[in-house]
């Protein structure tokens, strides 16, 4: 039986960043949610951050 790996990993402010980082280095198929798109925080100042577990 095959394993799969679903890793969760916390940045603070610069998510978008380092997940693409890691997916250059790692490959494979990359998927980045914004706080906005599970209404995740109320400050719009955040809406825009990369949530990589919302």
């Amino acid at each position: 039986m095959p394993t799969i790996l679903n890793p969760y990993i916390s940045f603070r402010d610069n998510a978008r960043d380092a997940m693409n980082f890691y997916q250059s280095v790692f490959g494979g198929e990359l998927t980045l949610s914004t706080f906005a798109d599970f209404q995740a925080s109320e400050d719009p100042a955040e809406a825009e951050k990369s949530c990589t577990a919302c």
